[in-house]
Formats: structure tokens, sequence, C-alpha cells
């Protein structure tokens, strides 16, 4: 049986960036949108908040890739 894979975490989805992200973004939306009318930001700019909150987050995608030298598998997220 093979050994399971290793598993580059990094930061999981969970760097400081990520972090400050998740905590801010919905209060800095609704702030925005009290700001300015009810206007929103627009959905592509949401978009981009929301995939960098899952960019690095095995839960949402990742390769296994296999060291040709070695048979070594690794998992690595996507970013």
């Amino acid at each position: 049986m093979d050994d399971p894979p290793d598993i580059f975490r990094g930061t999981g989805g969970r760097s400081p960036l990520q972090n400050f992200v998740r905590a801010h973004l919905p209060g800095f939306l609704a702030e925005f949108e009290d700001e300015h009318g009810g206007r929103s930001l627009p959905q592509y700019v949401i978009q981009e908040f929301e995939a960098l909150l899952e960019c690095g987050d095995p839960a949402f995608g990742f390769s296994r890739l296999r060291c040709p030298s070695c048979a070594t598998d690794t998992v690595v997220p996507f970013s």
C-alpha cells in the first residue's frame, strides 16, 4: 500500500491578509454601500476578494504531484 502523500500546507488559507479580509470584508462592503447611496462594489471586485479567501486552501482544490526521481507524492493547494 502506498504511503499517503505529503501535503504542502503553506498557510492553508489563513495568511495574515486572508485573516484581515475575512474579518473586515462584510463590514467594509456594508459601509461602502452606506456611503455610496446603496451602490455596491463591482461584482468582479467582490469575486476577487472571495477568491482570495479560497487561495491556498486544499478544500477548494489541489494538485497531486509526484517526483519522478523518488516517487514521493505531494499535494499542493491551488493558489
